[in-house]
């Protein structure tokens, strides 16, 4: 599917531009765009995110078409997929299976296919049908690695164990997935020499296997990845109860899909799309330009931090915004534990907190490893939600939320480079 420029590349640009904005007018631009290329895939899927975001009725109607057509199209399938789960409606992997039966020795899409299984918690399911596929195309060492993958995230790390064996030293990926199969299994030992002998050089889950590692060894590099409470901040914003209450009204009608998105962490909740901070908003201004000044005073607080650290690239300069969205989880809703890994620092501001929460309830927790690991470690640092406070922390430390039994819990998140 193309998405490269086109004679009305100006009117293209322009529209996606709007569209990232969610300027009011964005919805006429991709029209009169994709009329002067009906088959551009970023104009594409934009068309169908706005059309669901408006509440259109069948908002994705032209993209099922165009992957009928044209079903190899992999980046088409898997935004379908997520936008048909947002979006709330029944069977979102039906068009990529029925795209599967004529496309049965096309890898994208099988890869495409299986990891979409694995995001809707399906992960033994997609072990199988990477074991079938092994069968049927021959031994393929990535093949392997992506079962063990699935094996282990779906709780047989046993079986994850013996598919590692004996891939090629050289195949991306095999040392993250060693140290997590590891991990898995209990063995905190067997990961850390794992994560001695391979580089770690900007890859957060990579330190964040290290973390859980380390912590479990008692080993001193712990002290010296997470240095105490040292690279944690929480910030008052200074922003006042009319500034919260406007932000939050703002938020809430942005908060248009019904249930989370595939891959994401929230039980219970929704989130918003797009990147926040390139809206057209003075009301989201205010809040990102007072977090812009708490990113400036983090960075200022890792002047000295030895160079081999991974948040050593923060000492140098302001952490600039990378990604935002907004999470609105009602009665009961949590985030499991989870870490972002295309950035160097994660965050959480809070908007609204549940009144009256019992003890423990909507805890923002730092360091419980996620489900599949087999260690039963305690978080390294947890906050209380306040109203109005962001808490900045490294992004290769795991992060969740405690239920809370009733009302709203509201978040902006930022990830920041």
């Amino acid at each position: 599917m193309s998405s490269a420029s086109n004679p009305d590349g100006k009117g293209r640009a322009a529209a996606l531009d709007a569209f990232e904005r969610r300027a009011p007018y964005s919805a006429e631009l991709l029209e009169a765009a994709l009329r002067a290329q009906p088959h551009d895939g970023a104009l594409l899927l934009a068309h169908a995110s706005a059309r669901a975001e408006n509440g259109v009725e069948d908002p994705f109607a032209r993209l099922k078409d165009v992957l009928q057509q044209d079903p190899s199209w992999v980046t088409g399938h898997r935004a379908l997929a997520q936008l048909t789960i947002e979006f709330g409606f029944p069977k979102p992997l039906a068009v990529i299976e029925s795209a599967l039966s004529s496309q049965r020795d096309n890898p994208a899409l099988w890869h495409c296919y299986l990891n979409l299984l694995s995001a809707l918690g399906r992960d033994i399911e997609a072990a199988d049908k990477t074991a079938d596929l092994r069968r049927r195309v021959g031994e393929v060492p990535a093949l392997r690695l992506l079962e063990a993958r699935f094996a282990g995230q779906g709780g047989d790390p046993q079986r994850g164990a013996r598919l590692l064996q004996g891939l090629p030293a050289q195949l991306p990926d095999l040392a993250y997935q060693q140290a997590r199969n590891a991990l898995q299994r209990g063995e905190a030992g067997e990961a850390a020499r794992v994560l001695s002998g391979s580089s770690m050089q900007g890859d957060m889950r990579m330190w964040a296997m290290a973390e859980i590692a380390w912590r479990a060894l008692g080993d001193n590099r712990h002290g010296w990845l997470v240095r105490g409470e040292d690279l944690l901040a929480a910030d008052d914003l200074g922003l006042d109860e009319k500034d919260l209450a406007a932000l939050c009204d703002t938020l809430r009608r942005l908060h248009s899909s019904r249930a989370a998105p595939l891959s994401q962490s929230l039980r219970g909740g929704t989130q918003t799309r797009g990147n926040l901070h390139r809206r057209d908003d003075p009301v989201l201004a205010l809040v990102f330009d007072a977090m812009r000044r708490a990113l400036a005073d983090y960075s200022a607080r890792l002047e000295g931090l030895d160079g081999d650290h991974p948040m050593a690239p923060l000492a140098a300069r302001a952490p600039q915004v990378t990604a935002s969205w907004s999470v609105r989880l009602t009665s009961g809703g949590f985030h499991v534990p989870h870490m972002h890994d295309n950035g160097l620092l994660s965050s959480a501001c809070h908007l609204v907190v549940p009144a009256g929460a019992a003890p423990g309830e909507g805890m923002l927790e730092l360091g419980r490893p996620p489900k599949d690991i087999g260690l039963a470690l305690e978080p390294v640092a947890t906050f209380t939600p306040r109203a109005g406070r962001l808490i900045l922390f490294p992004s290769f430390l795991y992060h969740s939320t405690t239920p809370f039994a009733a009302a709203e819990r509201m978040s902006v998140v930022i990830d920041a480079a």
